[in-house]
């Protein structure tokens, strides 16, 4: 998408940037609005004019990147109907995804391939009602990594996010009412 924009910019130059681009079409509404009320155009010395001729490279180049950024982090995060809340503001991204018990909540039941590595096994507790204990015995955990992702305590206890996902799979099945 950005090539395509970048090649129209190219292509049609001052045309593009007054009638298509948002930052020129907002230009061009206040330059108009300027002439309405003052009655003439106002000129800014050539000295000063022609350095800023090139900030709009600088805002080209900062759009650019961090429109990037911005499509990056998303596409890290995941489908933007995970996301729950984007802070973009300050230029600063902090990412909320909804927990597992939310997940659960709007879907109507428990489904293991919701657990991520950044789950805690308390979460996944409350959210699939597993009791703790099960938990606690089965992964041979202490009280204190329960309430730790799983990514933060697989290697010291030697499992991965999966085993971990088919343990909760096997308990509902075996204990379905």
């Amino acid at each position: 998408m950005i090539i395509a924009v970048l090649i129209v910019a190219f292509l049609f130059r001052r045309a593009f940037c007054g009638q298509i681009c948002t930052l020129g079409s907002i230009q061009e509404f206040f330059a108009n609005i300027g002439k309405k009320i003052f009655k003439k155009n106002f000129f800014i010395p050539f000295k000063v004019d022609k350095p800023l001729r090139y900030l709009k490279y600088l805002i080209l180049a900062i759009i650019v990147i961090w429109q990037s950024i911005v499509t990056y982090k998303l596409i890290q995060v995941g489908t933007p109907t995970e996301i729950q809340r984007v802070t973009t503001a300050t230029g600063q991204f902090q990412w909320t995804q909804p927990t597992l018990k939310t997940k659960v909540k709007s879907t109507g039941f428990f489904n293991p391939t919701l657990i991520k590595g950044s789950s805690t096994f308390k979460e996944i507790s409350e959210a699939s009602g597993v009791p703790k204990e099960a938990i606690l015995e089965r992964f041979k955990i202490t009280e204190k990594d329960f309430n730790l992702a799983i990514k933060d305590v697989k290697a010291k206890y030697g499992f991965e996010t999966e085993d971990v996902r088919t343990f909760i799979k096997e308990y509902l099945e075996k204990n379905k009412k």
